[in-house]
């Protein structure tokens, strides 16, 4: 009885004792480790504990389904207290080999085990990219921020872009394409000057071809529009211009390793050119203008500038002042254009004209002198390489303590081939300036070198190498100076010419050129976590990455198995992560990335940092529905959005057919076009043959009809996704007629004065045929449509007309009415370029000068007719200020002025030379608006007798100046003052 409590009392008490259960030993575990040597492979069997095992490796590597030859080493660690066995493998992994491994654990710390093996079947594939074919669509956002300091000058290149993407693989070739819009900002410093350029890129398109996982071609493709400014700081002047870019064309290429980028740039703006203000001691430039014409257009191929074509065309107003001097210039033109080619300038243009006033003050202890003047003419012209005008005209006067008159003409008075000092001959322009001075009055000051009274003449010839590209281009000069200080000679200076090599422009060293691609290289199918390895076939994109787990992610509407994964690069600070298909065809498939690294480049370590994220939007093939769960695509329409299509080739148009896929499994559109004899056309919405954008369900083509047929026509569209295809019949396309064309056009005489008959004749086409060309003058006084007259069995259509006299003087465009047979007109008035189909087949291009093909006239301009007779008085009107003359002048335009010029007969106080006469009723005028101009004359007491000239010149409201008349005065002996008057007895001259 004691024994039995007894056991049961131990019993109990071990029922009472708390139980340390052992955890499991993990299972074995085979990892991929892809990163140990070039010319093998490696892997990692992982035990559960820190003991000592052995194994027993069965490894076959085959390619093409045969296996190769191959030798492993095994090597044992312990690592997290954990035995680890690495199998290196001498042979290297190529595209779609196959490894299988099985390891049998027959041992562990000496004692043998049974344990079931640990098996891997692994095929060798490439980075985010299906060992199947398959065809997706992505959407991307990715970011290039590449910032520096040159030379203590910042540089900048930013470009963004946001879009969709297609992607197509075959075989060992992948094709990516993406289409979207963007913002591109450069800032490049360089040589004290700068160029800042802002541009929405409202289309981006970008391509890529890759064979065997390697990139092969890259091409980029923006364009936009924004604002530019230049900015150059030169010999301490500032200009700068601002303007908006109408136009603006980027492409970037990356072909075969040759980095190529192109920039053309149209726009117009502003122009500002001032002293800088550390300067502004020395005086003041100030120019402000409108650009017209601004075109900037790069070229730099594997670092090296190929082209540079800046050119810019303006008008402003110009202010310099400087040493107590003031210019105020109208320049009517301001054109500069520097073209060059692989380092060479082939075209080059600088021109400045224009007009003003200057004036200055001069003084010294004693006395001041004024000077005002007016610049008549200001034109400094240089083109290819040559000076081609070197022209000034200015005149004024002193006032103060000085008066007098001065003048200065320069101009080229011809070319020839001169001897320099040393005897080589150059061809130069010789220059000719005259000078003068005038003074008519001196109280004091020794201005201008001490000039007395008097005139002072200076006249010289500078002989001036017509080349620009040299200094001290003056190699001769002779002058003839007269006056109290009279002088002459004939030098000829030293070292002159010295030749001057024009300085090619250089890309800033590495701005643009960052060439990034994607990480690439072989990676295991399937994945699985635990497994590393180095994607390392995108040079300077070497990527170490690690599988962490298995995971799940949302793409294409739908959950997808995955792998997570992140990596870090080996070359540069940066890093990525993301999610692979972990099952099925789609397996290595990327399903979301996103990447940020930092990206070296030139040749001083300099970083550009580039960001991006990328998602799958939808999976086309293969299918990942079945055929029962598949939903046939819906058709919505088809359209021409951009308009109809026009026959004869005149304009093509976009047919686009909208259809919804929920599956997203479409494989193509097609449209039905044999009721125009086009047949079957594939649409595509990849980004390609005028479709806007990619995977947005609108299915795009191009229609381009070259024949006569128009209307409306029957156009089916056929849906085939992976299950079915369905055709609709109800979808149509118009095709519309254009009218007729002109591709000549003749104006005999093409300067008509008014009243004038004109001679026409013009070539017109048109498939359907032409019915009536006519010249439509209804909109002008008096005008009709004129009908012309086809010439038989010809495209010639001729006649004439007679201008009528209400039209207004200057060049008119002449419009033409065409109709053709079917009933289309229009109206036209320019040529179109005939082409290798005569006209009769499209596109039809005007010309690209704008001032060809227009069909201009140009109305001549009657000058006034002027009507000034002989005026006769006798002695006895000496002392009268105001005998009144008069002349009839006509003009069907109307007057704007009539000036005389009296001569001796200018009334005292009046400055002499023209001055204007009157015909509104006041002074001497009788009568207002009578035609009757009128103006005094002053007999004064001294006048001598005899015939005095009166000069008289008339414009009318176009600016069209008559002939300067000349008559007279004569004045008579005798008489009380009462007798004479005007007659026509004496007939007037023409001058």
């Amino acid at each position: 009885m004691q024994r039995r409590a007894f056991v049961m009392f131990v019993l109990l008490m071990v029922t009472m004792l708390p139980v340390n259960a052992e955890e499991p030993t993990p299972s074995p575990a085979l990892h991929i480790d892809w990163d140990r040597g070039e010319d093998g492979h490696a892997y990692r069997l992982v035990m559960g504990d820190d003991a000592v095992y052995d194994i027993v490796v069965n490894l076959v590597h085959a390619r093409d389904g045969s296996p190769l030859q191959t030798n492993m080493t095994t090597t044992w660690s312990v690592d997290d207290g954990r035995s680890t066995a690495t199998l290196v493998v001498n042979q290297s992994l190529a595209w779609n080999d196959t490894v299988d491994i099985v390891i049998d654990v027959v041992g562990m710390d000496g004692s043998p085990v049974d344990w079931p093996n640990v098996e891997r079947a692994i095929q060798v594939g490439r980075w985010n990219q299906p060992l199947a074919d398959h065809e997706i669509t992505t959407s991307s956002n990715w970011i290039l921020d590449q910032s520096t300091v040159s030379d203590g000058a910042p540089q900048r290149f930013f470009l963004e872009f946001d879009g969709h993407g297609w992607q197509e693989r075959v075989g060992e070739t992948l094709t990516a394409w993406e289409l979207g819009d963007g913002r591109l900002v450069m800032l490049e410093t360089a040589d004290n000057s700068t160029i800042d350029l802002n541009l929405v890129l409202d289309k981006v398109w970008r391509n890529e071809s890759s064979t065997a996982g390697m990139l092969q071609a890259s091409v980029f493709d923006a364009s936009g529009f924004g604002t530019l400014t230049l900015i150059d700081n030169i010999d301490g002047v500032r200009t700068e211009v601002t303007a908006s870019v109408s136009e603006a064309n980027l492409n970037r290429s990356v072909i075969s390793g040759l980095v190529s980028e192109r920039l053309r740039i149209e726009a117009n703006g502003t122009l500002d050119v001032q002293t800088i203000e550390d300067n502004e001691s020395e005086g003041s430039l100030d120019i402000e203008g409108t650009v017209a014409v601004l075109v900037l257009e790069l070229w730099d191929e594997d670092g090296v500038r190929r082209l540079d074509h800046q050119q810019i065309e303006a008008t402003a107003d110009f202010t310099l002042i400087e040493d107590g001097t003031r210019m105020d210039l109208d320049l009517e033109a301001f054109q500069s254009l520097q073209r060059w080619e692989d380092g060479v300038r082939v075209d080059q243009l600088e021109r400045i004209r224009g007009s003003g006033t200057f004036g200055f003050v001069e003084q010294d202890e004693n006395a001041t002198v004024a000077i005002n003047g007016t610049v008549h003419d200001f034109h400094q012209w240089s083109e290819d390489g040559e000076t081609v005008a070197d022209h000034l005209h200015v005149d004024g006067v002193l006032t103060g303590d000085a008066e007098g008159t001065f003048g200065i003409v320069r101009g080229i008075e011809t070319t020839v081939d001169a001897e320099n000092a040393s005897g080589v001959s150059h061809r130069v322009h010789i220059i000719h300036q005259e000078e003068w001075f005038n003074f008519t009055g001196l109280n004091g000051g020794s201005f201008f070198g001490n000039q007395g009274l008097g005139a002072h003449h200076n006249e010289s010839w500078s002989y001036d190498v017509v080349d620009i590209d040299h200094d001290n281009r003056t190699i001769r000069v002779i002058w003839q100076q007269s006056g109290p200080d009279a002088s002459e000679g004939d030098e000829k200076p030293e070292r002159s010419p010295i030749p001057r090599e024009p300085e090619a422009p250089e890309p800033v060293d590495g701005l643009g050129n960052v060439t990034v691609g994607r990480e690439t290289g072989l990676m295991p199918m399937p994945a699985a976590p635990g497994d590393r390895f180095v994607l390392d076939e995108q040079t300077g994109m070497e990527l170490d990455v690690e599988v962490l787990d298995y995971s799940t992610d949302e793409a294409d509407g739908r959950t997808f198995e995955t792998v997570r994964w992140s990596g870090t690069y080996n070359e540069f600070d940066g890093s990525a992560n993301g999610h692979l298909v972990a099952v099925g065809p789609l397996k290595g498939l990327s399903t979301s990335v996103t990447r940020s690294l930092e990206v070296p480049y030139g040749e001083n370590d300099e970083t550009a940092w580039l960001n991006e994220s990328q998602t799958l939007a939808r999976v086309l093939s293969p299918s990942v529905v079945t055929a029962e769960g598949n939903t046939p695509p819906v058709f919505l329409g088809l359209s021409q959005p951009n308009g109809l299509a026009v026959a004869e080739g005149a304009r093509s148009s976009l047919l686009v057919a909208e259809v919804v896929d929920v599956d997203w499994n479409l494989e193509r559109v097609e449209v039905d076009l044999t009721a125009l004899g086009l047949g079957v056309h594939l649409l595509n919405d990849r980004g390609q043959d005028g479709d806007q954008a990619v995977d947005d369900d609108r299915w795009t083509t191009t229609l381009a009809v070259d024949d006569s047929t128009t209307g409306v026509f029957s156009a089916p569209v056929t849906v085939v996704d992976a299950f079915t295809s369905t055709t609709y019949d109800n979808a149509t396309v118009q095709v519309d007629n254009p009218a007729p064309r002109i591709l000549r056009i003749d104006l005999v005489p093409d300067r008509v004065q008014r009243g004038g008959a004109v001679i026409v004749e013009a070539d017109v086409v048109d498939q359907h045929g032409v019915a009536s060309v006519g010249v439509d003058l209804s909109g002008l006084s008096g005008g009709s449509l004129v009908p012309l007259s086809q010439v038989s069995g010809t495209t010639t259509w001729s006649g004439a007309f007679t201008l009528p006299s209400g039209v207004q003087p200057g060049w008119m465009t002449l419009p033409w009415v065409v109709e053709d047979d079917m009933g289309v007109s229009a109206v036209v008035t320019r040529t179109v370029l005939m082409g290798e189909s005569g006209g009769l087949v499209g596109p039809f291009l005007e010309p690209e000068d704008a001032e060809l093909g227009w069909s201009r006239l140009l109305v001549l301009n009657d000058a006034p007719d002027i009507s000034a007779e002989t005026m006769v008085v006798d002695e006895g009107s000496r002392g009268n200020s105001c005998i009144p003359y008069t002349v009839q002048v006509v003009d069907q335009d109307g007057i704007n002025a009539v000036q005389i010029d009296r001569g001796t007969l200018t009334p005292l106080g009046e400055q002499a030379g023209w001055t204007s006469m009157r015909n509104d009723g006041l002074g001497p005028d009788e009568a207002a608006g009578d035609g009757v101009w009128s103006v005094c004359l002053d007999v004064r007491t001294g006048t001598p007798l005899g015939a005095h000239e009166l000069l008289i010149r008339a414009s009318d409201t176009y600016g069209e100046v008559a002939p300067t008349v000349s008559t007279v005065l004569r004045l008579d002996a005798g008489g009380d003052g009462g007798g004479g008057g005007q007659n026509a007895e004496i007939s007037p001259a023409l001058v």
